[in-house]
């Protein structure tokens, strides 16, 4: 794993990876007994892994690369650190992108071009869910009742 210079792979991969170094042990489970190698490796400090359903099939073999520096696309003070990424995003949402930095509240129509070509968005957005480093915003009507949230999901940018 630490020869592979992919920041994630599935977790089909490293069972597959597994496999080809020997597991499963006599009569084990594979699936088994890789959850419980990347559990292992994850509480070592090897590797991110964590076995909810949402985020299960992913295995972030970089941590920093993976989850940090896309996380200082939104985690920053966008009048100094203006990446190509960010100048994209602002040209194609102007109202989002000044949202974004007048208020600190993400759009998620954003993510993708603050995260261009990056197979794992999905994933990513819900680790830094997960890690606190943003926070969903829920949308309520004036009676408090819960407006539909796939309709625009937007997020608190702690700053």
């Amino acid at each position: 794993l630490r020869q592979d210079s992919r920041t994630a792979i599935s977790f089909s991969e490293l069972t597959l990876l597994a496999k080809s170094h020997g597991l499963p042990t006599a009569g084990g489970d594979l699936a088994a007994e890789v959850k419980l190698l990347a559990k292992f490796f994850a509480g070592l400090g090897l590797i991110m892994y964590h076995d909810e359903e949402s985020l299960a099939m992913l295995v972030v073999l970089n941590p920093a690369e993976f989850l940090i520096a896309p996380a200082t696309r939104l985690v920053c003070s966008h009048q100094i650190h203006l990446l190509d990424e960010h100048d994209k995003a602002r040209k194609a949402m102007p109202g989002a992108w000044q949202l974004l930095t007048r208020k600190a509240t993400l759009d998620q129509r954003l993510l993708p071009f603050l995260w261009p070509n990056n197979p794992n968005q999905h994933e990513l957005e819900l680790l830094m869910v997960k890690f606190g480093l943003i926070v969903p915003l829920i949308d309520v009507d004036e009676d408090g009742t819960e407006r539909d949230r796939e309709a625009k999901v937007k997020y608190l940018v702690p700053a």
